[in-house]
């Protein structure tokens, strides 16, 4: 195609008024010539071997889809004729050879009418739930993380997968029977998967025809010998989130005898159950459901399984061992509501079902009519019999059949279409003109159980007595409407093959004359094809013009198959000369990071307000104002100690609206005490005693060197009220420390100036001391819940010794049982696996190769309940087991010495990885502590609250700070 082409192209569009822009013409031309390459076969010649045809007995091979088909020429040709035909078992003693033909798609009405209401009614069923196992990236929280963490830690954030919360087993039932719902069974699926109201689809099919068993298979193809057969348990889900909807009609032998109910038994005991009728239910005395008892059920909750379902005292009279309450549903909107609100589990609703008796066999024994009685009705007494009980649009149908030459599922299903009213072009009707006496089956390919290719006739005279009602112009209309109905609706996505044969232009063949409406739809079909059809079409029509004799022409209509220390709080009022000392120093930094939100920010531009009051005291300059912003930010208004502490004058962060410390900008360290553990490891029991022994021991004892002053007073208060108290005044247990919900933290933070002479000025650090529950450690959390970790500090590991199975198993028996009681059960979880997800996630989070050695980074790892260890003989000369005396100076040869006995500890009880998960850190110390000198009794209480070694890892933290010096 060359440009001039392509112009042309163009032009046409525009005199057409298409308006496509310049993507739309480039795709179609694309497309056009994908198409040509594959599609596009040049005409020269008619094949010469066509397609075989289909006769009584299946071609070898089975039937092509492809069409067209070039085959070569044979070395001996024969004088070829075109058939247009039917399968038939009575065949022609003319058709001795088989010939070629050309297969042309043909559109077929649909079986399911009307499934908007359907689906109206089903939409209930959309309902979402979460799924147990799968997990969905959640884009818009990653990429906010990454931005967050700034690129430097690459971490997904899960969420559960939102799944709908019923998945759908459809039972099919196989029994002859049912052959004439195939469509609507299967057009009913294709609804049901776009509906998109369940989770999955399974597809079941189950055969009945046989009185003594039931067999299933999975899938929805066409059953084979080679099929396996399944265990009927295998449809039942343990979790009661999938329905069971048998489709049947209660029918076949299997019914009768009783073998389907045992199944049904079986699933019903674990899942809900619901047969779905294509019967109405007038006809239901007519089947297997006539020895049932009906009932009025209703469920309580979601996918209630049947033997779960209510149902009244007095309507339960056949108890027995399939006494289970089944409802039955139609394919009716007035029948489905009620049953999808009963799914759900909404008590108000009241759904029709069945209990069947355990006695069915001998129910049916004596209802079941003989081959002779049933063979000595007259035509005039069967057609007599089923006008008196089908409806008048069944009577119509079967009157209009009999002006069709061939009867089959497809043709039924386009005089439905085109010749009924809607209401009248119900499948129910066309079930009750095959099963009410008036057909028998004359063809069958017998490699397929498709319903399409099988044959019907009428039974010897059934024809003439209904055609006696039939007016002749209806007759006629039939063959009109359904060669205009097939004609109009070509290329339709529900369609069926009409197979022809295709002779050479030179020869000749006849049309007999109950084939030619059919043979005048292929010439149509055939002219709009175009190509080398249009010769074909051509032949054909001059063949029916002429009314030649000769062999007969056949279409045969195909339809191919279509998921809580003290009350009191006491703010510091008092200006310390190591505060003041503190707060003179000039250094301070453009840039910190916000102890909440964990954002970097410049304290110059953030707000400054009073804190009682909320008085904005300087506000943040406008954002369009860059030369104030710049000028703020390099220089920040300095919050001197006594403006804190006479009108609590603080900063907002500008992320989150966090009251800052007065000083962030200007004290020498802002120091982060992450204490990381498991769950129930002491990590709040720890805190509370660093808290109380920083207040009451070291700091008292030392005033005269050391100040401490809490700067969040209202973190502090219910510090105090909640664990302080609770610990120190009450003597009883922390409760467990709930997960997070929030991202943002509210840590403890005070304040603290050390002199370490008087020629030196002091030196100053906030301590930030965080909590968060231990499942908020875990890496898939810890990211969002517990960010703090990632902040340049200190890290104090929390190893608890009581998740050492041969330590816990040398604890008295009545201390076992009153830690399994306050604690709850023991989940091990090594400690290891805590320390190494945190190291990892923090050397990813700044950059680091694996390994790093965190050189600015000091870790402490503690056995927390060191007070259990004593019960241990073989450690009872360990110094950590022992209180140390009371001194206030900090010796680095006591550090030293507990470090080598806790790690020679861990490796005599198995625990080597959590010493190499320390491995290649530079600064790295074991210690042991005990928040409470003792563990609780049965009920929670301590006797005497005596902790322990609790100061020995800040000690060494503020040590590798230079906060403090150590004893040598």
């Amino acid at each position: 195609m060359n440009h001039e082409d392509i112009a042309k192209f163009i032009q046409s569009l525009h005199d057409a008024d298409l308006k496509m822009t310049a993507e739309d013409i480039a795709d179609t031309l694309w497309l056009a010539l994908q198409m040509a390459e594959k599609d596009e076969v040049p005409f020269t010649s008619l094949p010469h071997d066509p397609l075989p045809l289909i006769t009584t007995k299946p071609p070898e091979p089975s039937l092509p889809y492809e069409f067209p088909s070039h085959h070569p020429e044979p070395e001996n040709t024969t004088e070829a004729r075109g058939e247009v035909y039917l399968p038939t078992r009575k065949q022609s003693t003319e058709h001795k050879t088989h010939r070629g033909g050309k297969s042309a798609r043909m559109p077929a009405a649909p079986a399911l009418r009307g499934f908007l209401p359907l689906g109206r009614a089903l939409r209930p069923l959309r309902r979402r739930g979460i799924s147990r196992k799968g997990f969905v990236l959640n884009e818009q929280a990653t990429a906010h993380r990454i931005a967050e963490m700034k690129k430097r830690l690459w971490l997904p954030v899960l969420e559960h997968a939102p799944v709908r919360y019923f998945d759908l087993a459809l039972v099919i039932d196989q029994s002859a029977s049912m052959i004439f719902w195939q469509q609507t069974i299967a057009e009913l699926r294709t609804h049901l998967e776009r509906l998109g109201a369940f989770r999955d689809i399974r597809v079941w099919q189950m055969t009945t025809d046989e009185e003594d068993s039931v067999r299933l298979y999975a899938g929805a193809r066409p059953i084979t010998a080679e099929q396996p057969i399944h265990n009927p348990r295998e449809l039942i889900d343990p979790t009661r989130r999938r329905l069971i909807i048998v489709i049947t009609d209660c029918i076949s032998p299997a019914w009768y005898s009783g073998k389907v109910q045992e199944v049904l038994e079986i699933w019903g005991r674990k899942n809900l159950v619901t047969l779905l009728q294509m019967l109405p239910q007038r006809l239901w005395p007519r089947t297997a459901l006539c020895a049932s008892e009906a009932v009025e059920i209703s469920a309580t909750a979601p996918g209630t399984a049947n033997i779960r379902l209510k149902m009244p005292v007095f309507q339960m009279r056949t108890a027995n061992k399939l006494a289970i309450p089944i409802p039955v549903v139609t394919l009716d909107r007035g029948v489905l509501t009620p049953w999808v609100r009963m799914a759900l589990g909404i008590e108000s609703a009241k759904v029709a079902g069945i209990i069947f008796p355990d006695n069915l066999r001998s129910i049916f024994a004596a209802a079941v009519p003989g081959q002779n009685e049933d063979e000595a009705f007259s035509p005039q007494l069967r057609v007599q019999d089923f006008q008196a009980a089908a409806p008048p649009a069944a009577r119509k149908l079967a009157r209009l059949l009999t002006a069709t030459p061939v009867i089959t599922l497809p043709i039924v299903h386009v005089i439905q279409q085109t010749m009924l009213s809607e209401s009248e072009a119900s499948q129910v009707h066309v079930a009750e003109v095959f099963l009410g006496g008036l057909l028998r089956e004359v063809a069958r390919n017998g490699t397929t159980v498709q319903p399409e290719y099988i044959e019907y006739e009428f039974l010897p005279g059934i024809k003439e007595e209904l055609e006696r009602a039939l007016p002749r112009p209806d007759k006629y209309q039939v063959l009109r409407e359904v060669s205009a109905f097939m004609e109009n609706r070509l290329g339709f996505s529900h369609s069926f093959l009409g197979l022809v044969a295709t002779p050479n232009l030179s020869e000749d063949f006849s049309i007999s004359e109950e084939s030619r409406p059919f043979a005048k739809i292929l010439a149509r079909v055939w002219r709009r094809l175009g190509g080398e059809y249009n010769q074909l079409a051509d032949l054909l029509e001059q063949r029916l013009d002429g009314h030649s004799s000769g062999t007969d022409t056949i279409v045969t209509p195909i339809t191919t198959s279509t998921t809580e220390y003290k009350e009191e709080v006491r703010i510091e009022t008092f200006l310390s000369p190591l505060f003041m000392a503190a707060d003179r120093k000039g250094k301070q930094s453009t840039s910190v990071v916000c102890p909440s939100c964990f954002k970097e920010i410049y304290p110059g531009n953030c707000r400054i307000v009073i804190g009682d009051t909320g008085k904005v005291v300087r506000d943040v300059p406008a954002p369009r104002d860059w030369f104030n912003l710049g000028r703020t930010r390099n220089n920040p208004e300095k919050i001197t100690l006594q403006q804190y502490i006479q009108e609590s004058r603080q900063r907002e962060c500008t992320n989150c609206g966090y009251r800052l410390p007065y000083n962030i900008e200007r004290v020498d360290h802002n120091i982060t005490f992450a204490v990381v553990g498991d769950v129930f490891s002491g990590k709040s029991h720890y805190i509370a005693s660093l808290v109380h022994q920083l207040k009451e021991n070291w700091i008292n004892a030392l005033n005269e060197q050391t100040d401490l002053m809490c700067l969040t007073p209202g973190v502090e208060e219910a510090f105090i009220k909640d664990q302080l108290n609770t610990v120190f005044g009450k003597k009883h247990i922390l409760p467990v420390t709930a997960p997070s919900v929030d991202e943002r933290a509210d840590p403890l933070i005070y304040h603290l100036a050390v002199s370490i002479s008087p020629q030196r000025p002091p030196t100053s650090a906030n301590l930030m001391i965080y909590n968060a529950s231990g499942e908020d450690f875990r890496e898939e959390r810890l990211v969002q819940f517990a960010r703090f970790v990632f902040n340049k500090g200190a890290f104090v590991f929390v190893a608890d010794p009581v998740m050492i199975p041969s330590i816990f198993d040398q604890l008295p028996l009545f201390l076992q049982a009153n830690i399994q009681k306050t604690l709850g059960p023991i989940v091990r979880r090594r400690a290891a696996d805590v320390l190494s997800t945190t190291l990892s996630l923090f050397e990813r989070y700044h950059g680091y190769p694996e390994g790093s050695a965190l050189k600015e980074t000091p870790v402490a790892v503690m056995l927390s309940k060191a007070d259990l260890l004593k019960y241990d003989p073989r450690i009872n000369h360990y110094t950590f087991t022992k209180k140390p005396p009371p001194s206030t100076d900090f010796s680095l040869e006591d550090i030293d010495e507990v470090d080598l006995e806790v790690r020679d500890f861990l490796r005599h009880y198995q625990q080597g990885d959590l010493i190499a998960a320390t491995h290649g850190l530079k600064q790295v110390k074991f210690f042991a502590a005990s928040a409470t000198g003792e563990p609780p009794d049965e009920n929670g209480n301590f006797r005497h609250i005596g902790p322990y070694r609790c100061l020995d890892p800040v000690f060494w933290i503020l040590y590798r700070f230079g906060i403090i010096e150590a004893k040598l």
